[in-house]
């Protein structure tokens, strides 16, 4: 968790993408989360792991699952994108 704060001392957010290809990630992630340093945590991968058991059990009570489905090309040229 040093590493986090060298980036930045303040951060109070963190976001992690394919956080499942880090064996043992749901006890880091539990540590990271019962310190309360940080305001909220997001994790996002592209594997079912994500939503196994195992994540489930460790982070019990401490997680939201929201599944997010890709935009089609139609749906993308909507967006407003500044």
């Amino acid at each position: 968790m040093c590493e986090i704060y060298k980036i930045n001392p303040e951060i109070s957010h963190i976001f992690l993408d394919e956080i499942q290809q880090k064996k043992g990630f749901e006890n880091w992630i539990r540590m990271l989360y019962d310190t309360k340093k940080f305001r909220q945590i997001f994790l996002s991968g592209s594997s079912a792991s994500l939503l196994s058991q195992e994540t489930g059990r460790v982070l019990s009570g401490r997680h939201i699952t929201s599944e997010v489905f890709p935009l089609s090309f139609p749906e993308y040229r909507e967006l407003p994108l500044g």
